[in-house]
């Protein structure tokens, strides 16, 4: 999975980049799924699950990176 993690300090367009890519993988599945090609299908559902849980996990740290802002007041939090 090495190849397709995101780094620690992924960006919000890191992100939109990764969800296309899972959303390939997720079209994948679904063809294999019609196809009858179970095995494949688990093998290609869990690489999905492990992408999901590494999109999810970056876009925590992005969330808890931003802090709320008063707007127009320079360093004020809410």
């Amino acid at each position: 999975m090495n190849d397709l993690s995101l780094p620690k300090d992924a960006t919000l367009s890191d992100c939109e980049h990764y969800s296309i890519m899972l959303c390939g993988v997720m079209e994948g599945v679904n063809h294999l799924d019609s196809e009858g090609h179970s095995n494949a299908r688990v093998a290609v559902a869990e690489v999905a699950e492990a992408m999901m849980s590494e999109l999810s996990m970056a876009l925590q740290n992005l969330s808890s990176q931003s802090k709320p802002r008063i707007q127009g007041v320079e360093g004020a939090e809410n």
